[in-house]
């Protein structure tokens, strides 16, 4: 009886020290695990950290080469407007005197109601060419003579130009297709539209023989005056201005 009593303590007693051997065992993988996840965590902060200032380094290159961008184009639409402003002060000198605020008439024919802006443009052009002729055939007399007959003809080019657009189809097929233009806005008037396509097609007419491209930036820097009472921006404008300036077969 007593020697089952002892052999009983005997095995509770080692049954104890296997479980405090246990308990030892499990606490250390805990420790062991818990040191593990914090490493790997710090590793996921470096991580993070080291993509945070990747990131930032390249927004920062970004925002510097969109500045330059942006300084760059402004000096060209700059550029571009006196250039712009130079050639509609000649243009309006050549066509001064045969204008008229109330007949509006023809600086070649007198004829009211015609585009001088059109007229006036193709005369610019038409001159520089015929004096040029001019010059290489009979020398600065030539040039003289050669730049008064293309003035002439340019500006009955630019005549036909400018009569070529008309308004009112214009006005009348873009509000009938504005809607079927990928820039459309749900539930948008063509109110809001309509001072952008005006200024494609106007802007065509005063720009004959030139390109979108050669343009762009010049329509750009007059948007803010031309758009009137218009809420759009460069940005959405720009569509159904190009959209006008193409419909018009120049």
């Amino acid at each position: 009886m007593d020697s089952d009593i002892k052999n009983r303590e005997k095995r509770i007693r080692q049954d104890l020290k296997e479980q405090e051997r246990q308990g030892i065992r499990d606490s250390k993988e805990r420790e062991r695990m818990a040191k593990e996840e914090e490493d790997r965590a710090k590793d996921a902060m470096k991580e993070r950290e080291k993509l945070a200032k990747d990131e930032m380094k390249y927004e920062e290159k970004m925002a510097k080469d969109s500045e330059k961008a942006a300084k760059d184009q402004m000096k060209d639409a700059e550029k571009q407007a006196k250039h712009d402003e130079k050639e509609r002060e000649k243009m309006n000198k050549r066509t001064e005197h045969a204008l008229n605020a109330d007949a509006n008439p023809d600086p070649i024919t007198g004829a009211p109601g015609a585009h001088p802006v059109g007229v006036g443009a193709g005369a610019t052009g038409g001159a520089a060419a015929g004096a040029a002729i001019g010059t290489a055939v009979a020398g600065p007399p030539g040039a003289l003579a050669g730049g008064a007959i293309g003035a002439i003809a340019g500006g009955l080019a630019g005549k036909g130009i400018a009569e070529s657009v008309n308004p009112t189809a214009e006005n009348k097929y873009w509000s009938e297709n504005y809607k079927t233009r990928p820039y459309y806005k749900a539930n948008t008037t063509y109110d809001v539209y309509q001072p952008a396509y005006r200024y494609g097609w106007e802007s065509r007419a005063n720009y004959p023989g030139r390109s979108w491209s050669e343009v762009e930036s010049t329509l750009r820097t007059s948007w803010p005056t031309a758009r009137g009472t218009s809420s759009m921006s460069w940005e959405e404008a720009q569509y159904p201005i190009r959209d006008a300036w193409e419909r018009i077969d120049i």
